[in-house]
């Protein structure tokens, strides 16, 4: 839609405040701050998208059900289900590098960026022998599991840490050069998953009262959210029956 760029600025800016005075209620277990911020923030977050449908990127689509998982949810099934997010998304990424495509572009590419990076010389494989590059997806495939997966959880933190401090040398001002947007998504997702998985599941019970025991009822809010992960977690896999856009796919 045709708006006053003051209406985008004005969204911009109130969608950054809202996530910041978020992360301050969090953090001072403002509760009644942290939910009318949340609201704030969604209604922003998707006006700005109705405005302009190109916003509706990966980041956008993410930041949207993190919002609503941490207001609908008990701080533990909010977790929960920020960790079933993150793991799809790993996954699906590595699935859609599993192409010649990445194989013969993309894959060089962010390997030449590295190299440059570090000051090395890059890879000189010959023809056919493309398939080195397929350490890319296998990595992040790998990555997934391990954060899936409570018993290796830490190593997929410590593999998540590499990666995107590679990706970060590869995009960023010694490798490529890439725009600020690019660098950002990859130093979020460096300072997010060590926050969100490591943490043991018992420690984030112990800190919510009323958590811990296995009695507990789960709210309407709770149950809504762990369908609304499991379901974001599935739906990209209809993409190939055009059940699926391409970004909501991750």
């Amino acid at each position: 839609l045709d708006c006053p760029r003051a209406v985008d600025c004005t969204l911009a800016w109130l969608i950054a405040a809202m996530w910041g005075v978020s992360l301050l209620a969090i953090w001072r277990s403002w509760s009644h701050i942290l939910q009318a911020a949340t609201v704030t923030g969604i209604v922003a977050l998707a006006a700005s998208i109705c405005l302009d449908q190109h916003r509706l990127q990966v980041w956008a689509w993410e930041f949207l059900w993190i919002q609503l998982f941490v207001l609908l949810a008990t701080p533990r099934i909010a977790i929960w289900s920020c960790r079933v997010l993150v793991v799809g998304i790993y996954f699906y990424s590595a699935i859609s590098k599993f192409d010649c495509g990445f194989m013969q572009t993309q894959g060089p590419w962010l390997t030449e960026g590295l190299c440059r990076a570090v000051g090395i010389g890059s890879p000189r494989w010959g023809p056919g022998t493309g398939w080195g590059y397929l350490v890319f997806p296998l990595g992040e495939v790998l990555l997934a599991v391990c954060l899936a997966w409570r018993r290796w959880q830490r190593w997929g933190v410590a593999l998540s840490v590499v990666m995107h401090t590679a990706l970060l040398l590869s995009l960023g001002p010694w490798g490529w050069q890439q725009r600020p947007g690019v660098l950002l998504w990859n130093l979020y997702f460096l300072l997010t998953v060590p926050v969100l998985f490591w943490t043991k599941r018992s420690e984030i019970a112990a800190d919510v009262p009323g958590e811990a025991s296995a009695g507990t009822r789960m709210s309407a809010g709770d149950l809504l959210s762990r369908l609304v992960a499991i379901g974001l977690g599935l739906w990209p896999a209809c993409e190939g029956w055009q059940l699926c856009d391409h970004w909501p796919a991750w």
